[in-house]
């Protein structure tokens, strides 16, 4: 069994550190071994899988490389490591071939990700990981950036809103009075027959009548508009 601790490669230094790399019942377990049993890291590995080790034959084991799914809030590099782990759990012998493996960890990711892999059909696992790992930084790049569009534009709305300087809502213009209309159109009328009327009436009392015309002004369209 190779093994390796902090980029350490001798093996006396291994064996040095090795057993503080253990915690509760395991560092218990460790050093309650009587002292010479253990003779190399082959019977090392058997007497602790035999201890700590899955129970569940290698049928099992395979069966639950295939139901493995990505977690909800599970990283993909977590994801991956969790499924290598139980991958290598199984002997080499009755290990599923690459490609169906590589199917199993496709199955286990979501749409969103699967969708990606299975376009760029990749020939090893290795591969896979790496490129799950770049669609989810893709992805979550993607994620912040309309997270921060929308947060901007809120904060837009929020700031003119303090500031009372709401846009003004359009009209519709199926929704003008026609009768209000009417009324205005029938006033004006009105007044400008009266006009006529009194310019061909002149007063006789007051000598020779000039005629004078007045002016409609917008003033006055308005105040129409708003009596009627």
């Amino acid at each position: 069994m190779k093994v390796r601790l902090l980029n350490v490669r001798h093996e006396d230094v291994i064996c040095i550190l090795f057993p503080f790399t253990f915690a509760g019942k395991a560092s218990a377990w460790y050093f309650s071994l009587p002292s010479g049993s253990i003779h190399n890291w082959n019977m090392f590995e058997e007497v602790f899988l035999k201890k700590y080790g899955d129970d569940k034959t290698p049928v099992d084991l395979v069966m639950d490389l295939s139901h493995m799914r990505l977690g909800p809030k599970e990283r993909i590099k977590d994801f991956n490591q969790r499924f290598l782990t139980l991958r290598d759990k199984i002997p080499m012998a009755l290990r599923p071939a690459e490609e169906v493996t590589i199917q199993f960890c496709t199955k286990a990711l979501p749409p969103t990700i699967a969708m990606f892999v299975k376009r760029a059909k990749l020939a090893t696992l290795a591969e896979v990981f790496d490129e799950t790992i770049l669609i989810e930084k893709d992805r979550n790049s993607l994620i912040g950036n309309i997270q921060n569009d929308t947060d901007t534009s809120l904060s837009f709305i929020k700031c003119t809103e303090l500031a009372g300087k709401n846009p003004p809502e359009k009209k519709d213009a199926s929704n003008f009075d026609m009768d209000n209309l009417q009324r205005v159109i029938k006033k004006l009328a009105d007044e400008v027959i009266d006009i006529k009327k009194n310019n061909n009436e002149p007063n006789r009392n007051r000598g020779y009548y000039r005629p004078t015309f007045r002016k409609i002004t917008l003033i006055d369209l308005l105040l129409l508009l708003t009596k009627a």
